[in-house]
């Protein structure tokens, strides 16, 4: 049975899910157990009653910013596909998958969690599929810790949420169990690769080229490997402390100190920083 039809015939669920109170619902589990297919269902039932919005912490299979980012989105009177779904803030991790790069992510979703609960009344948190051993429960249960969800509700095949959730079954934080859906398939590797590529294809669409001399704007990386030929890396122009709009270094000029990216982000715009992020941009994007 789909989760959210299970849902919908535990009322008592549905009924605290609908509580204003309860602003903050995550949704957990691993890879292929349909977290993405449950956000849409119960974000789309819950706009129909209320401002809702999705908080899209999965930077490696993103559906509202492009890939390596943390986004946030509207989503009004049912959910209608996520190229509904703008983003209206998006945080640069620099990367596609948490492991090595668990400070960004942890910091962007709560930065962009942040920026979303003034705009809504219900929050739906999608969340990534690393839940696997030591790692994958330290990095729940801290997220769970710093993003406090009023709600929690795991998607689990066989009690494999069992060491993130069953040091929370004495919390008041309410914890609900749901059985995969038979239905939900496997999604190879290359299937997900290319998810990213059509992510980044859309995103570069309308992008042009601006020339960056690094003497004039500060640098950062997300992880600590400065130096060396920037070429391909995807990057972040950012104005303070927002991130304006991705790019892709088309070619480092490393005796110049400049940097060729090719980007969205209109010519003349002002940033002030460059974050050099840790992933590349797939080939055949730009």
């Amino acid at each position: 049975m789909p989760a959210l039809e299970y849902l919908r015939k535990e009322t008592t669920i549905l009924t605290r899910l609908l509580e204003p109170k309860v602003r903050v619902i995550m949704v957990i589990g691993g890879p292929d157990t349909g977290k993405t297919a449950f956000v849409e269902s119960l974000s789309g039932f819950l706009s129909e009653r209320a401002s809702t919005a999705i908080l899209d912490l999965d930077m490696g299979q993103s559906h509202i910013g492009p890939p390596t980012t943390i986004a946030w989105g509207k989503v009004e009177g049912g959910f209608k596909g996520w190229d509904r779904v703008k983003a209206e803030d998006f945080y640069f991790t620099g990367a596609l998958s948490p492991p090595g790069n668990l400070v960004p992510s942890i910091v962007g979703a709560k930065r962009v969690l942040d920026l979303a609960l003034p705009e809504c009344e219900k929050l739906v948190i999608d969340t990534t599929g690393l839940i696997a051993g030591a790692l994958g429960r330290l990095f729940k249960l801290y997220k769970i810790e710093l993003l406090s969800p009023d709600i929690i509700i795991g998607l689990e095949r066989d009690a494999e949420l069992g060491h993130i959730l069953d040091p929370l079954k004495f919390d008041k934080r309410p914890v609900v169990r749901l059985k995969v859906d038979e239905a939900v398939s496997y999604k190879s590797p290359d299937i997900r690769a290319e998810h990213r590529a059509e992510m980044f294809r859309g995103y570069f669409l309308n992008s042009g080229t601006i020339e960056v001399n690094l003497s004039k704007a500060g640098v950062r990386y997300t992880r600590g490997d400065e130096g060396g030929d920037l070429t391909g890396r995807i990057v972040s122009l950012r104005s303070g402390d927002k991130d304006l709009a991705l790019g892709a270094v088309e070619r480092h000029e490393i005796k110049k100190n400049s940097l060729l990216i090719r980007t969205p982000l209109k010519k003349g715009a002002k940033f002030t920083t460059v974050i050099i992020g840790e992933a590349a941009i797939p080939p055949g994007i730009i």
